[in-house]
């Protein structure tokens, strides 16, 4: 994982600078290895490295790696690490890495390579996210969660949770234990009033029947709690 500036902590992948300066628009990716890093290149770098030479990893499971031979394992990181070292590359944040693509799909008058949102709230939007939580809670009386899982990093309980949005997926507002369709519309309502004013209006409302979670005795005699998605009574989403 990393602390990306614009999208924060995220995980990540490696791209040549070709593809980060957007210098080129076809992209190649290295076979997955353990222990390798998760890596695009252009054309001219694939070539410039022969990476074609890895294409017998694009047939091999997870077990035929695994079943690998101890010197056979290690002796193919080694030829990878040195791909990787016969080019410049730059380390990004998987987000980063979508925009990346759908930046270069348009170039190349492709169609975006996954749905994609651009007018939603996001990392960089947090302080306007909070804001959304305050004024929801202040004009709406919210149930209270009934499990700790849902609301250890909330300083209520109110059975509301608020998601930033991404490239890929809008703001989510999921709301449990509201089932009653008048006030879904007076909660949906608040929310549009608050949306007259933000510019990015791509967002999802989810209205839960109640909290999924399972509650499990561990071996030791502790206790966990699993959490599922749940029954959806109603969703909309404006996109």
């Amino acid at each position: 994982m990393i602390i990306c500036k614009k999208h924060g902590l995220s995980g990540f992948c490696t791209v040549c600078i070709h593809l980060f300066e957007g210098l080129e628009t076809a992209w190649v990716a290295f076979p997955g290895f353990p222990g390798a890093a998760l890596t695009t290149v252009c054309v001219h770098c694939a070539e410039k490295i022969n990476l074609s030479e890895l294409d017998h990893l694009k047939d091999m499971t997870f077990d035929d790696q695994l079943n690998m031979s101890e010197d056979a394992f290690e002796k193919q990181l080694e030829i990878i690490d040195e791909k990787h070292r016969q080019i410049t590359t730059k380390t990004i944040c998987t987000l980063c890495y979508d925009e990346l693509q759908v930046t270069h799909y348009r170039k190349a008058s492709l169609p975006d390579p996954f749905p994609v949102y651009e007018n939603t709230l996001v990392y960089q939007d947090r302080d306007q996210i909070q804001q959304l939580e305050a004024y929801l809670k202040t004009h709406f009386t919210f149930p209270e969660f009934r499990y700790s899982i849902f609301h250890q990093d909330q300083p209520d309980r109110s059975a509301i949770q608020i998601s930033r949005g991404n490239i890929r997926k809008p703001l989510s507002i999921d709301v449990y234990y509201i089932t009653e369709q008048d006030q879904q519309q007076q909660l949906i309502q608040l929310v549009d009033t608050f949306f007259e004013r933000i510019t990015k209006k791509q967002r999802l409302i989810r209205f839960y029947e109640k909290e999924d979670v399972i509650c499990k005795t561990l071996p030791n005699g502790g206790h966990s709690q699993e959490r599922r998605e749940g029954n959806v009574l109603r969703e909309v989403e404006i996109k």
